[in-house]
């Protein structure tokens, strides 16, 4: 994160330079994510408050968010599993195996319904606030600039790590 910031007051071409050893080019994307993002940087005595509220705002979510999806457990037909196999079985070739795990996570789900909602709705409100004290775009989708739309962004899933997408970058989204 103070790296990031470091490299806000540098002239793009001298990144660009840099870039161009083998050393550095390793960063390339990431360094590129940053440059994406320099227009939104609030002012340097102000970005170090927002990591550190970080802590116990949408990183204190996060962790909610994963202890609790860890800690969830599934009945599919006879066995009781954690969320990875389950969700692997909604790829079984067999019908009735799809089914009894599609039925399992659908319970499970609904009997926690309330803590996510209630991790969803905070970090998108947390994202909400960030946002508007960084002069972002409050919608991913142009011609939508609603915080309802926001939030139904920030409410889709990763599949495979079982993650808000913001934390994931498999692009498998439910």
């Amino acid at each position: 994160m103070f790296f990031a910031l470091e490299l806000k007051p540098r002239d793009d071409a001298v990144i660009e330079r840099a870039m161009a050893t083998p050393e550095l080019g390793h960063y390339r994307p990431w360094i590129d994510d940053c440059a994406r993002t320099k227009p939104y940087q609030l002012e340097d005595r102000v970005e170090p408050l927002f990591h550190e509220k970080s802590q116990s705002g949408y990183a204190a979510w996060n962790r909610l968010f994963d202890q609790t999806i860890s800690g969830l457990r599934f009945r599919a037909g006879p066995k009781e599993l954690a969320i990875e196999p389950a969700l692997s079985l909604l790829q079984d070739r067999d019908g009735k195996k799809r089914k009894a795990a599609a039925e399992a996570l659908a319970k499970t789900f609904k009997a926690n319904e309330r803590s996510f909602a209630l991790i969803t709705n905070t970090l998108a409100k947390d994202k909400e606030i960030s946002d508007a004290g960084a002069d972002l775009p409050t919608s991913p989708t142009p011609g939508i600039s609603t915080t309802a739309s926001s939030a139904r962004w920030w409410m889709r899933w990763c599949l495979p790590c079982a993650r808000p997408i913001q934390n994931c970058r498999t692009a498998i989204i439910a």
